[in-house]
């Protein structure tokens, strides 16, 4: 079997990452962020679909 390997999408603003799951997107990870060890970040797959999300709920 041949595995493609996916691009991730890495997300430091936690409202934003609940957004994203209420629209529908699966968050795959959710690591320590490294340079602020208190906060977390939310790692989703990249796609046309979730960076246009995104614009849309910046846009707000």
């Amino acid at each position: 079997m041949n595995k493609t390997k996916t691009e991730n999408k890495i997300i430091f603003n936690q409202a934003l990452a609940g957004y994203l799951m209420m629209q529908g997107f699966i968050l795959k990870k959710i690591e320590r962020n490294e340079k602020c060890p208190d906060k977390n970040v939310f790692i989703f797959r990249k796609s046309e679909n979730l960076e246009k999300t995104i614009k849309q709920y910046l846009s707000k």
